[in-house]
């Protein structure tokens, strides 16, 4: 459930003869310590990065930050949020704000539960490349599930590889961090 509202609109795209039979709940918990049950899930978001370029004027920094406020905007998300609603696939995006949430296009039964949903989320790091690890998760899954490989020799494996990426991006983007 890290992206919900993808999820969700493709839920209804792929399955749309269960179009209002169904609706979001709480993944299953796990006890903490004080008893109490955590529904937790991870959740994450996305950011824009303006690199350094050498040489480039003041104006182009300006310039593109000005663009920045501009597509961020709630005016502007909530264009976007519109335009992909109404395409073919009635696709439901929601970006990481409050005004985002408020906007998206999720039914208003689902609403409550989706909102909780999104406050017991548990923010995670990002880091360059990072998304690969889900990847390698669902190679490695796949390889059980569909290849009958043991499931440790898929999961060294799919650590290795992880790990591997995780390198290359972290040499891919030094020269943008160096000089920060």
């Amino acid at each position: 459930m890290v992206h919900l509202h993808y999820i969700y609109g493709l839920i209804d795209n792929i399955a749309p003869q269960i179009k209002g039979k169904w609706a979001p709940v709480h993944t299953p918990g796990t006890k903490r310590s004080d008893g109490k049950i955590s529904n937790a899930i991870p959740t994450s978001s996305f950011a824009y990065v303006m690199p350094k370029i050498e040489g480039r004027s003041k104006e182009n920094k300006e310039a593109a930050w000005e663009f920045l406020k501009w597509y961020t905007s709630p005016e502007i998300v909530r264009k976007i949020q519109t335009s992909f609603f109404e395409g073919p696939d009635k696709f439901i995006l929601m970006f990481g704000t409050k005004e985002s949430f408020n906007s998206a296009k999720f039914l208003p039964e689902h609403r409550n539960i989706i909102s909780e949903i999104l406050e017991q989320g548990v923010k995670m790091t990002s880091i360059p490349g990072g998304y690969s690890t889900y990847r390698y998760i669902d190679f490695a899954f796949n390889k059980v599930v569909l290849q009958n490989e043991y499931p440790e020799t898929a999961l060294k494996e799919a650590a290795k590889d992880s790990t591997s990426e995780l390198e290359r991006k972290r040499k891919e983007f030094a020269r943008f961090l160096k000089n920060m």
